[in-house]
């Protein structure tokens, strides 16, 4: 009877312990060990910012070049990485300042920040990631809309 009721408190302990883990979750890692790739086609346009896209438009696609269809970026021991996937832009400002950063999640302003970079995340489902960050320049568009398609 002893040793039923030791198996039984133990099992019981195993199970809490296991419980209290799985409520300490670091936002981080809904990121983690995700791998992403460049899309020019949005597959959720209800999560985009306010406003108007295009030329007289505040917001804007991302403008992937055809040298980064093949990129991959991804989530993984705790940073942001890229793959150029074998073709090499010639001027890659976006990939460059980005690649092979610390990364951390705030999830209640639904901002990522990426080697000190703060960028908004409009959508973050299983099959789509949508960034956005603002124009650095004085003229065009307000933000830039980066669509990511799931690997």
């Amino acid at each position: 009877m002893k040793k039923l009721q030791l198996v039984l408190t133990s099992l019981i302990l195993l199970f809490n312990s296991c419980k209290e883990k799985e409520e300490a979750v670091d936002p981080v890692d809904e990121f983690a060990n995700t791998s992403w790739q460049p899309t020019i086609n949005d597959a959720n346009p209800a999560t985009n910012p306010s406003g108007d896209f295009g030329a007289t438009g505040t917001n804007f696609y991302y403008p992937w070049a055809v040298c980064n269809q093949d990129d991959i970026f991804s989530f993984k021991d705790a940073k942001f990485q890229h793959n150029n996937g074998g073709t090499v832009c010639d001027s890659d400002y976006l990939s460059a300042m980005l690649a092979s950063r610390d990364y951390s999640y705030d999830k209640d302003s639904k901002t990522i920040t990426i080697g000190g970079f703060q960028i908004k995340v409009y959508e973050f489902s299983n099959t789509q990631l949508k960034l956005g960050f603002p124009n650095p320049l004085p003229s065009g568009p307000k933000n830039y809309v980066i669509l990511l398609k799931k690997v």
